[in-house]
């Protein structure tokens, strides 16, 4: 499991098309930061504006990056079939997947967060103590979002092994969700319910609130129901699909 593993890390980190997407998400970001701080009066604010707004774009350009790199050659060319037949149960397979998403997710955002602090000491941005917490949050966060937004979007690899509609399974939890519940809450009818409480996105940021206004067990609590429900939930029932699928050779 380890060896399949350490393959598997080392062939999405070989694709050169992974890094030329990272180095345009890097590329937008350090944009968006510098038009923003370009017309700034309070520095500090505008950089944790223009952070926490862009991270957003960003995450869902990470999370499209993480899941056609981990899945979609997988399935494409039926390299999960050689790797089933090599001995490797389903269940070992479902969790390597989620181990890659987490490893390679964490890895391009750890490269956002350095990024972030080379841009604070270039421009020399000072934070105040709650701007300085909201970037750690929302830098964390985007971490559980995409992780999560990738894992529910596997179970549809497992179910058509197809890759059109596993990136609209992304698109759907990462941005149509979001979006949708976003307008709903603009509705009388709809605000009541506040649906931002059943969405990944909406959650999180619950959680981030909970941080900052220090209602700490609160926010830990949300966050580990966001991994609980959304990555292990979302890996469970991809393993329930794909246990019971018959692959084609």
């Amino acid at each position: 499991m380890k060896n399949i593993l350490r393959a598997d890390i080392g062939r999405i980190l070989g694709k050169k098309i992974l890094w030329i997407l990272i180095a345009a998400a890097c590329g937008i970001y350090i944009g968006a930061m510098y038009y923003t701080l370009g017309k700034a009066r309070d520095a500090g604010l505008a950089f944790t504006d223009a952070t926490v707004q862009t991270i957003g774009t960003f995450n869902m350009i990470i999370g499209f990056i993480v899941m056609l790199a981990i899945y979609s050659d997988d399935f494409r060319y039926k390299t999960v079939i050689q790797t089933i037949g090599s001995g490797i149960s389903r269940l070992k397979y479902v969790v390597i997947k989620l181990v890659d998403t987490v490893l390679l997710t964490l890895l391009i955002c750890g490269i956002m967060a350095i990024m972030t602090l080379a841009l604070k000491i270039i421009t020399g941005t000072h934070f105040t103590t709650a701007e300085s917490t909201l970037v750690v949050m929302s830098l964390f966060f985007n971490f559980i979002t995409t992780t999560a937004c990738v894992t529910m979007a596997s179970i549809f690899f497992y179910l058509t092994d197809n890759t059109a509609l596993g990136a609209l399974g992304y698109l759907t939890f990462a941005f149509v969700i979001p979006l949708a519940v976003y307008f709903a809450q603009t509705l009388a009818f709809f605000s009541k319910y506040h649906l931002d409480r059943y969405s990944i996105d909406g959650l999180v940021k619950i959680a981030v609130t909970c941080f900052i206004t220090g209602s700490v067990a609160e926010g830990i609590f949300i966050t580990l129901a966001v991994i609980a429900i959304f990555i292990g939930g979302g890996a469970a029932i991809g393993y329930a699909v794909f246990r019971n699928r018959e692959l084609d050779f």
